[in-house]
């Protein structure tokens, strides 16, 4: 079955079989913002290879932004592109550095390297700002982990 779902309108046809003068060719090819991957695996060191369903693609762990969640699918934020990855967060969390990447919601794990700064909201909630200028809003129920940054060391 092929990763790529098409969604077009169904073409109505005259009385007399005829597209009663539509072009019913096929619709002109356009460009896409996101990518359909089937398969992420952890590379070489700081490598991550994404089976795509032209080939395989090589992107660096320091060139992803964010990770969002699409329902069974992670889509990729990487230098202002979206690749939409078939796996869910709590897959490709299993397989990223916690020193480097750190969940902040359901929908959302971030790339602590692009982050500029933490906002404490007041309720427990944090508004990360990203480098790229992306405002990502945290969880309450993610706030220990947040706050455990400052003790963890972990420098970002």
């Amino acid at each position: 079955m092929s990763d790529r779902i098409a969604m077009e309108a169904p073409i109505q046809f005259a009385a007399d079989g005829s597209s009663g003068g539509l072009d019913v060719s096929a619709p002109p090819a356009r460009e896409r913002r996101r990518v359909t991957v089937s398969r992420v695996n952890q590379g070489t060191e700081g490598l991550m290879i994404l089976r795509t369903t032209t080939g395989l693609r090589f992107e660096p762990l320091t060139d992803i932004e964010w990770l969002e969640a699409d329902a069974n699918y992670a889509i990729f934020h990487l230098r202002g592109e979206q690749v939409r990855v078939r796996m869910t967060l709590n897959e490709l969390e299993r397989t990223l550095d916690p020193q480097r990447f750190l969940r902040i919601s359901r929908s959302i794990i971030l790339n602590l390297s692009h982050a500029r700064q933490a906002v404490s909201q007041g309720n427990g909630q944090y508004m990360f700002e990203m480098r790229a200028g992306q405002k990502l809003m945290s969880s309450r129920c993610r706030k220990a982990a947040i706050r455990g940054l400052s003790a963890s060391g972990t420098r970002w």
